[in-house]
C-alpha cells in the first residue's frame, strides 16, 4: 500500500511504501543544530561512533548510526546535513514543500539545505553516516568559491544521489572517528571544507530555475503511484519499461526521464533494488527456501539472486539469513 505525506488534495504529494501509517510528528530535542555536535540516541537510533569523544574541528559533527525503522520531525537547521547509507534501505523525507522517497543504495548521499524543517522516515534497518557542517563554514566556503560574501544562493537539496566525490569524502570523514586524536582536528577541518566546496560547486542555484524545472519534470503523484504499485505487485514477472510507460500514460522516453527525476534513479535500477529489498525481507522468514525467494522476487534462479544480492548487500543470501537469525 502507498500513502503520501500530504492529503490527496495536494499536488505535491509523492506516495511512500508504507504499512498504512502516515508520517507521524515526533518531538526531537536533540538533532543537528549549531550548538550541538552529535545525534541524540533513542529507542530506534543507536550511535555507534561520534565526534563527541574525540578532538575534531568545531565546524563539523560526524556520527555513525545504526537505525531501526523510525520517523521524526526535525526543526529548521542552520548549516548542511549530509547522510550516507551504508546498506540498501528505503527512505522518505519532506521539507520546503517538497516530498521525496526512494530505495537508497549503499553510499548514496542525501543532503538537506539550511533553515528547512525536515521530516524523515526510515522504512528498513540501516547503518548510516551523518555529517553536519555549521553555517559559518558553509558561508565561508561559498564566499571563496563565488568570490562574494553578499550574493544570495540557494543550496539545492539532494536525495539518493550517487555522487562519487561526496561519498568518498564522507567515508574518509567517518574514518577519522578511529584516527589518532592528534590528527583529527586538522584533518577534519580540511575534509569539512572539501566536502562543503564539492557540494556547493555542484548543487547551488541563484535563480531557483533548477528547482522549478525539477518539479515540472516529475511524474504526477497518480502516475507514480500506479507505476510503483504495479512493480511491487508483479515482482515475480518480467516487467518491461514499455509496460511501465503505458501504465504512466506517457511515451517510453518521457517516462524514463520523469521517473529518474521523481525517484533519483532509472526505472530499471529502482526495480532491481526493489527486488533486492524484497529478497532481504523474505530471507528473514526461515521457512521460505531461497529458491522460492529468487522466483518470487523476479530473479532467474538462486544463482542470479546470490550474485545480485552479494553485490548490493555484501554477503550471500544464505550468509545474510544466518547472520540475521543468530
Amino acid at each position: 500500500m502507498h500513502t503520501a505525506f500530504y492529503s490527496e488534495s495536494s499536488n505535491l504529494s509523492v506516495p511512500l511504501h508504507d504499512n498504512g501509517s502516515a508520517f507521524k510528528q515526533a518531538s526531537v530535542n536533540h538533532c543537528f543544530t549549531v550548538d550541538q555536535t552529535s545525534i541524540a540516541e533513542n529507542k530506534d537510533v543507536t550511535v555507534l561512533k561520534s565526534s563527541d569523544s574525540i578532538p575534531m574541528s568545531s565546524n563539523i559533527c560526524v556520527a555513525l548510526t545504526e537505525e531501526q525503522p523510525n520517523q521524526f520531525t526535525y526543526g529548521a537547521m542552520s548549516g548542511l546535513w549530509f547522510t550516507m547509507a551504508l546498506n540498501i534501505t528505503h527512505v522518505g523525507r519532506r521539507f520546503g514543500g517538497r516530498e521525496e522517497h526512494s530505495i537508497i543504495a549503499p553510499y548514496d548521499v542525501c543532503v538537506a539545505g539550511a533553515n528547512m524543517p525536515i521530516e524523515v522516515k526510515v522504512e528498513a534497518p540501516v547503518q548510516a553516516v551523518h555529517i553536519f557542517l555549521k553555517q559559518s563554514l558553509v558561508e565561508e566556503v561559498k564566499a571563496e568559491l563565488y568570490h562574494s560574501s553578499e550574493r544570495q544562493f540557494d543550496t539545492l537539496p539532494i536525495f539518493a544521489k550517487s555522487d562519487t566525490n561526496l561519498s568518498m569524502l564522507m567515508r574518509v570523514l567517518s574514518g577519522t572517528l578511529s584516527s589518532p586524536a592528534q590528527k583529527n582536528q586538522l584533518q577534519t577541518d580540511y575534509l569539512a571544507r572539501a566536502l562543503a566546496a564539492d557540494f556547493l560547486s555542484k548543487y547551488v542555484d541563484s535563480s531557483n530555475e533548477a528547482l522549478y524545472k525539477h518539479s515540472v519534470d516529475r511524474l504526477k503523484p497518480s502516475q507514480l503511484r500506479r507505476v510503483l504499485e504495479y512493480m511491487q505487485e508483479n515482482l515475480a514477472s518480467d516487467i518491461g519499461i514499455n509496460d511501465l510507460a503505458v501504465i504512466a500514460g506517457v511515451s517510453r522516453t518521457n517516462f524514463i526521464r520523469r521517473f529518474k527525476v521523481s525517484m533519483h534513479c532509472t526505472p530499471a535500477r529502482y526495480l532491481y533494488l526493489l527486488r533486492i529489498r524484497n529478497a532481504r525481507e523474505l530471507l528473514r522468514q526461515q521457512e521460505l527456501p531461497i529458491s522460492h525467494i529468487a522466483i518470487a522476487c523476479g530473479f532467474a534462479d538462486p544463482a542470479h539472486l546470490s550474485v545480485s544480492f552479494k553485490r548490493e548487500v555484501g554477503m550471500t543470501p544464505s550468509a545474510f539469513r544466518k547472520e540475521y537469525n543468530e
